[in-house]
């Protein structure tokens, strides 16, 4: 089913989105991970309030390269949903985003309403090294050179998600941030 655009989504149309236990904890264990998720629309301005959002995920535990990394990998990936699966939709059309912190990963989806494309095809397509002098088109290079898994899969609803999840080896200690 697709639910049309509009700028907010139900508690049930999110909820069979996203199954996981929301957590609020300092616990460096994160015995239950902590979930959170933010609904911006499809504008590029947007994504100063994406990356305070992503905040939340930047646990104690988490090495800090791992988290720039992530973070880098939200941006582009909500900026690929604009510029691309979102082209040609009206501004005010939502995208989620949802995020999960675990004990020893990092998990992020992004739902779009734009058509799909095959990922792991494009991916397939990609030169192997990235080109930094180019304008653009080095996104999808970099999602998955951060990503342990990468995935754009459609979903029941019409909506696509697009999931990076990130392992991490978890500090034990404040002073391993530093260093890391």
């Amino acid at each position: 089913m697709y639910f049309g655009v509009r700028t907010r989504w139900s508690s049930a149309e999110f909820n069979s989105l996203w199954r996981s236990p929301v957590a609020e904890s300092n616990d460096l264990t994160l015995a239950t991970p902590r979930t959170d998720r933010l609904e911006v629309e499809s504008n590029l301005q947007d994504l100063t309030r994406i990356l305070q959002w992503f905040e939340v995920f930047n646990g104690p535990h988490v090495p800090r390269e791992v988290w720039l990394q992530c973070q880098s990998a939200l941006a582009e990936g909500f900026t690929n949903a604009v510029r691309h699966a979102h082209r040609s939709q009206p501004p005010e059309t939502p995208i989620v985003l949802l995020g999960e912190l675990g004990r020893d990963y990092l998990k992020l989806s992004i739902f779009d309403r734009g058509t799909w494309f095959d990922l792991q095809a494009a991916i397939a397509r990609m030169p192997l090294e990235i080109d930094c002098s180019s304008g653009g088109g080095r996104g999808l290079q970099i999602l998955e050179r951060v990503a342990d898994v990468l995935s754009y899969e459609r979903q029941g609803d019409g909506h696509n998600r697009l999931l990076l999840i990130r392992y991490f080896d978890p500090l034990t200690h404040p002073d391993q941030a530093e260093a890391s």
